[in-house]
């Protein structure tokens, strides 16, 4: 197995309670938008113990489609994208409405559930927060190792999120470490 590079949406985002430590969850909420992860993309609850984020369904049936359109036709310049016409056609040909339920059966290589990215760290007010989450995959590349990305992928992920920006999805998309 490995740990491979991946760019994805991530459709749900979680942190217990045990490891906001002091602060309460709803103030770090409004922390988070400065690093990158906007909550207008998604429903939020707690159940006192865990915040958990979920993609809006309106979102994915609005803007998935056109957006991996977009997406492809950029990632495709620099990548081998071997599934991706097949993608966007199965798309196609559903209900909008089901596509998110579709991501959880995907069979493609360029279009799959991710459960195993490596948890996201952040500091905050001298704490460090650990984000769990799951992704829509849109590209996996090569083995990786790597200790410490000293902030290298979020400026990918900015970049990336800067060519996609007339999508609301672009605020959902990452470049993380998956395996």
């Amino acid at each position: 197995m490995g740990q491979f590079l991946s760019i994805g949406l991530w459709n749900k985002i979680w942190i217990t309670q045990k490891e906001t430590k002091e602060q309460a969850l709803n103030q770090l909420q409004n922390k988070l938008l400065p690093h990158g992860i906007d909550l207008s993309l998604y429903d939020t609850t707690t159940d006192g113990n865990t915040w958990e984020a979920h993609i809006k369904p309106v979102v994915l049936e609005n803007e998935l489609l056109p957006f991996l359109h977009a997406a492809y036709a950029l990632l495709s310049q620099y990548s081998m994208l071997f599934d991706h016409e097949e993608i966007l056609e199965a798309l196609a040909e559903s209900e909008p409405a089901v596509w998110h339920s579709m991501i959880h059966k995907a069979n493609f290589y360029n279009f799959q559930e991710d459960r195993s990215g490596q948890a996201y760290y952040l500091m905050m007010d001298e704490e460090r927060f650990r984000i769990s989450f799951h992704a829509i995959s849109l590209k996996m590349a090569g083995k990786i190792v790597l200790e410490s990305g000293e902030g290298l992928l979020d400026l990918f992920t900015d970049l990336l999120r800067l060519q996609l920006k007339a999508f609301e999805l672009s605020k959902a998309l990452r470049v993380y470490v998956t395996g």
